[in-house]
């Protein structure tokens, strides 16, 4: 892993002011009651002021990473954050000393080398490369590579956290407004669901994977009706979108699968992706763009509340920030070029069979809620059976069982 990461350590360090400095530069104030928490006040509100980022805001504040956790995976260099504070003191009339260059990094350190992965995705490239997918034997290791390299190009491009079947379906996506929908964490108080745009490496390679299961169906078609049938599925947003072939039934994405993939992946945590992005973006984005392009601005809240005048448009410059982090790493899309075609409109099945959603759970509970209500209609005429009004899932479940009880009775 040592060979990913830059070779740099967190380091020790201090602003050049300290308390003692500031009060005595504050002393002709010192009638209005000037205490170090009112000055703090200040330092933080005139730092939202300039627009300064909120990870730079809290390392000068001393904010612990509970309280933001951008602190956690965004990794920065003293000299900014010293700079910051220096353009502070400078706006309130005091006067600084040019700062000596500091080595190290604060914050995260899980931010690889730029070269190192330029060099992985290339890698990843020729081995995708050196099989034949025309071949039967390497057809389906063919497959599993490029989902792969797929679902890291992706994750780069939007920030998705590590979750069992991530990009869910493939009706999420806008492929041709470039944007597609994400929901990769519960709250207790929200969802944390959001759009994001989708650079153009990425919206390539999505377009390129399409097109390769497409094609992929028709080579299984003759000799695996199964298999086809589950592409199908795929295409059609009733499986999920990205799977690996096993010796058994296709297997969704996961982190436990991912972590038997290293050797092709690489041995980094599976949400370096997200340190690269936030680390890339401090300093160059506007903090609300941040927040709402990483998951942390919950529905109604900040940038998407009602009242907000956030619009897409904010959410394409920052796609486009993506999109020149993409270039500088030499992330390139890899497939045949797929054909010109339009993604049909996604319409849900007439009938459910049995469970549906993610992770199998969730069921149509207002289709069995008027089965049994019929049904006891039925009974009602049939049986002098006492109908009783239903309004809740247990209820109907309840009269389900009292149901099929009369009817064997």
């Amino acid at each position: 892993m040592d060979q990913y990461l830059a070779d740099t350590t967190e380091v020790a360090w201090h602003l050049p002011e300290n308390e003692g400095q500031t009060l005595r530069g504050f002393s002709c104030l010192k009638h209005r009651q000037v205490t170090l928490t009112k000055i703090a006040t200040h330092l933080l509100l005139s730092l939202r002021h300039a627009g300064v980022d909120s990870v730079i805001q809290g390392h000068i504040c001393g904010t612990s990473a509970d309280q933001t956790p951008a602190l956690f995976y965004s990794q920065v260099t003293p000299n900014a954050v010293i700079s910051c504070f220096n353009s502070y003191l400078e706006s309130l009339g005091f006067e600084t000393e040019p700062v000596a260059p500091v080595d190290g990094v604060l914050g995260s350190l899980l931010v690889p080398r730029s070269e190192r992965i330029h060099r992985h995705f290339q890698e990843m490239r020729a081995e995708i490369q050196s099989l034949d997918a025309n071949e039967y034997r390497d057809v389906y290791n063919h497959h599993n590579l490029l989902t792969l390299y797929t679902y890291l190009v992706l994750c780069l491009a939007t920030g998705h956290r590590p979750v069992i079947e991530p990009f869910e379906y493939l009706r999420d996506f806008d492929l041709e407004a470039g944007f597609v929908w994400i929901c990769d964490k519960v709250v207790r108080t929200n969802h944390s669901s959001r759009v994001v745009p989708l650079c153009q490496t990425s919206l390539t390679q999505m377009l390129r994977y399409i097109d390769h299961l497409r094609c992929l169906k028709e080579k299984l078609m003759p000799s695996n009706s199964t298999r086809v049938h589950f592409i199908e599925g795929v295409l059609a947003s009733r499986q999920p979108l990205f799977f690996l072939f096993t010796n058994s039934d296709p297997q969704s994405l996961s982190p436990q699968v991912l972590k038997h993939k290293e050797n092709f992946i690489g041995p980094l945590p599976q949400n370096w992706q997200r340190h690269q992005l936030r680390s890339t973006f401090t300093g160059n984005a506007w903090d609300e763009s941040i927040n709402a392009f990483m998951g942390h601005a919950l529905i109604g809240v900040g940038p998407l509340s009602c009242t907000s005048g956030y619009s897409f448009a904010h959410l394409k410059a920052i796609g486009h920030q993506v999109q020149s982090m993409m270039d500088e790493l030499g992330i390139l899309p890899f497939g045949a070029a797929p054909y010109p075609y339009r993604i049909e409109a996604y319409h849900p099945p007439m009938k459910q069979e049995g469970e549906t959603g993610r992770r199998k759970r969730a069921k149509n509970r207002e289709t069995s809620r008027h089965i049994a209500i019929q049904k006891y209609d039925q009974l009602e005429i049939d049986h002098k059976f006492n109908c009783v009004d239903i309004s809740s899932a247990e209820q109907y479940e309840r009269t389900l069982k009292d149901i099929d009880a009369e009817i064997d009775g």
